[in-house]
């Protein structure tokens, strides 16, 4: 039995007023259904216009609409595939709006915390051993780093990617994933703003190893507890070094 999407009685003829967005919504709610699911090859321009009864131009058009919005892969030659979860194209959207509205770094900031606490409250509940070893691995790195005084931003956005992913959300994570140009900027901010002052380093490092304590503990209220308190560390400590 033929199961492809694309033979299926769903497939409906879109109305001919704005075609190409119909051909795009259309496929859009065959991504929600399911129907359509990533690495999977949509049927050539010709076959799919043939069915739509609509142009190969407009087909092409929504074809190049929903490659654009990162949600197809369009190789010459060989044709349209479903991509695999990419959040670039998302993250680099909402780093432009951000931009465009232009956040402070206070709100960021709070939006952040906001998502960081949640995720730690879900990571004490739902992350495995293997999470919680690769998490271990970082806070370990950086110690290291801080001792040395070359920490950088890197290991810091990693640690709270890893709690995130950890929290096995996806909501979550695609909401973190959306704000990462935001994230990463943020931490390379305030490690500028901090690494010439005495022992800030190491407050940090130690501030995420408790923030793991309490997610190996799986005390998801004291995890959040110790997020808030990180955040806290930070704004009472450095938010003037950050507007310098």
């Amino acid at each position: 039995m033929n199961t492809n999407p694309l033979t299926q009685e769903s497939w409906v003829a879109p109305d001919r007023k704005r075609v190409f967005e119909k051909i795009v919504e259309t496929l859009k709610d065959l991504l929600r259904q399911g129907k359509l699911t990533p690495g999977q090859q949509l049927v050539s321009e010709r076959e799919l216009a043939t069915r739509l009864n609509v142009s190969r131009s407009s087909v092409r058009e929504a074809l190049r609409t929903l490659e654009f919005l990162g949600v197809l892969n369009i190789i010459p030659g060989r044709g349209a595939f479903v991509t695999q979860l990419d959040f670039s194209p998302l993250a680099e959207f909402f780093g432009l709006m951000l931009a465009m509205h232009q956040a402070s770094l206070a709100e960021i900031m709070a939006v952040r915390e906001s998502l960081d606490t949640c995720a730690a409250m879900l990571s004490a509940k739902h992350a495995t051993l293997e999470d919680l070893a690769y998490i271990e691995t970082i806070v370990e790195r950086m110690k290291t780093a801080a001792a040395r005084s070359d920490a950088g931003a890197c290991d810091d956005f990693e640690f709270h990617r890893a709690v995130v992913r950890a929290s096995h959300n996806c909501v979550l994570e695609l909401l973190f994933q959306a704000f990462s140009e935001a994230v990463k900027g943020s931490m390379e901010k305030r490690l500028l703003a901090i690494k010439n002052l005495p022992n800030a380093l190491n407050l940090l490092a130690e501030s995420h190893s408790r923030i793991l304590e309490q997610i190996k503990k799986r005390d998801g209220a004291a995890a959040a507890r110790e997020v808030s308190e990180h955040f806290y560390c930070v704004e009472r400590h450095f938010t003037v070094n950050y507007e310098q």
